[in-house]
């Protein structure tokens, strides 16, 4: 059996999230008194975990995708307390059959190494003959159309350019490997790109639409969906030709 949990919000919130005090869950509204918790960086299997515990008076923040029907299966729970603890006791015993102290000290000697080995890793020499090249591209929104007037910037720097009427942008001979770009445009989420080593020809950057938000009250609505049989997707089958 399917159970189907549905989130919406009947009457949007007027206030502004930016004014709101910031907590670990969202933020605090002062009109309503309450913690409005921030959905929008969320999973699907994280907003279903929070609402299968059933909180009542949830309010919330929501990019406008994230409230549609959420759905998970529910299997019978067989719980048998004897044949768990018989488990138990056999595991418990096998470790203790084949524990050895002796083992301790190789591995506290790996862990050493591997650390070590880590640390030296980490230390990267200024590579002072590092290949200037020049960046060139093309940005495109989500129809694969060209995106003039898209702010192109060398991050860390006051480098940049904008796209011109053809979606296109040009950097200059002094971009590196290891350098990275963030593209932004009003109405769209920002994008950032990080040059790798063998970088040849041109970027193709997609910019991708921000998902309006909503914030209010959330009206959550259960309900199970029996599971569907032979007999059921046939007498189903069946009406479709008639």
């Amino acid at each position: 059996m399917k159970k189907l949990v549905t989130l919406n919000i009947t009457q949007p919130c007027t206030e502004k999230w930016d004014t709101f005090m910031p907590t670990h869950k969202g933020g605090y509204c002062s009109s309503c008194n309450k913690i409005v918790v921030d959905f929008t960086k969320m999973s699907d299997h994280e907003i279903l975990a929070y609402f299968t515990e059933q909180p009542s008076g949830t309010c919330g923040r929501f990019r406008q995708g994230q409230l549609k029907n959420y759905a998970y299966e529910l299997s019978p729970l067989s719980i048998h307390p004897g044949l768990s603890l018989l488990k138990a006791g056999l595991v418990s015993l096998l470790l203790m059959v084949i524990s050895k102290p002796t083992w301790s000290q190789p591995v506290l000697s790996i862990a050493k190494q591997e650390v070590a080995a880590y640390q030296t890793e980490r230390i990267v020499p200024n590579d002072t003959t590092a290949t200037l090249m020049t960046v060139r591209g093309i940005v495109r929104d989500e129809t694969h159309g060209p995106m003039p007037g898209v702010n192109v910037v060398l991050i860390g720097s006051t480098r940049g350019t904008v796209t011109d009427n053809s979606g296109r942008f040009e950097l200059s001979a002094s971009m590196k490997a290891g350098d990275v770009l963030h593209f932004s445009f009003i109405g769209y989420e920002s994008q950032k790109y990080k040059l790798p080593k063998d970088f040849s020809g041109e970027l193709e950057i997609p910019m991708i639409t921000l998902d309006p938000e909503i914030m209010g009250s959330v009206a959550v609505v259960e309900y199970y969906e029996p599971k569907n049989t032979f007999l059921g997707r046939l007498w189903s089958n069946i009406k479709d030709v008639f």
